[in-house]
């Protein structure tokens, strides 16, 4: 059976459980395997190029090159996703800084979820922890402790613990949200 996912982040977050089952895929690793899909766009631009000048060689074709850039952008998805970074809120804050520095009217603004199915993150987090801890889920990390904040390293007194994996973070919540958007809608915490 074939799993389809409507974001890249969600396809990503499950094809690197598949095609990385060990988690030893590093962030310098991603970062050059981003360099080389760059270089391979930049390879048929320059063929497109050598084509629309006229000049002798071997050529290319534009569709090619979206071959090329979607390469790229599912590379900096896993980067993001492994960093912990929502590429989707930086990308609108370095465009709008941009605009900004230059004098540009143009902004961009992140799609909101409706406000119905918005749940305070820490709600998210608390969830996913739990999801993760303890459940018998086949993505579980046995031996391995959820980050008590997003900048824990895994430095405890007296040692050091392995911490979850970003991507297997993320895909607790994920599951979360989708928990809290749909049969937990509106639920609240007892306290």
């Amino acid at each position: 059976m074939t799993d389809v996912y409507c974001s890249l982040q969600e396809a990503n977050t499950a094809r690197q459980k598949e095609w990385d089952v060990d988690n030893q895929i590093t962030l310098a690793y991603r970062g050059n395997e981003l360099a080389g899909e760059v270089g391979e766009a930049c390879n048929v631009i320059k063929k497109l190029e050598r084509e629309r000048m006229g000049i002798r060689g071997s050529r290319d074709t534009v569709e090619h090159l979206a071959e090329e850039l979607a390469d790229v952008e599912i590379c900096n998805g896993l980067i993001a996703m492994q960093a912990g970074i929502d590429l989707d809120a930086a990308v609108v804050a370095k465009f709008n800084a941009t605009s900004e520095k230059m004098g540009l009217k143009t902004r961009m603004a992140l799609r909101d979820p409706a406000p119905s199915t918005q749940q305070p993150v820490d709600q998210i987090e608390d969830l996913a922890k739990w999801l993760h801890n303890e459940t018998d889920h086949p993505e579980h990390c046995p031996g391995y402790a959820w980050p008590e904040n997003e900048h824990d390293d895994g430095r405890r007194a007296g040692g050091w613990v392995k911490i979850v994996p970003k991507y297997a973070q993320e895909y607790f919540r994920d599951i979360a949200r989708r928990m809290f958007a749909g049969p937990l809608a509106g639920w609240e915490p007892r306290l």
